[in-house]
């Protein structure tokens, strides 16, 4: 599996199972209740609302 991330998105490339995998662990890493766009601001430091980098 492939895992493509930049300032704004996260590209998974695989087979399902491994993608489904990434994501269960993702969410598990995570807080129970934290949503897609705060994981991947945390995941990249980029902020989608205000466009800007937060490293």
């Amino acid at each position: 599996m492939k895992t493509y991330v930049s300032d704004n998105q996260i590209r998974l490339v695989g087979r399902v199972w491994e993608i489904r995998r990434y994501l269960t662990l993702a969410r598990q890493r995570a807080h129970t209740d934290m949503k897609l766009q705060e994981y991947l601001t945390e995941l990249t430091g980029y902020s989608a609302q205000s466009g800007l980098t937060q490293r």
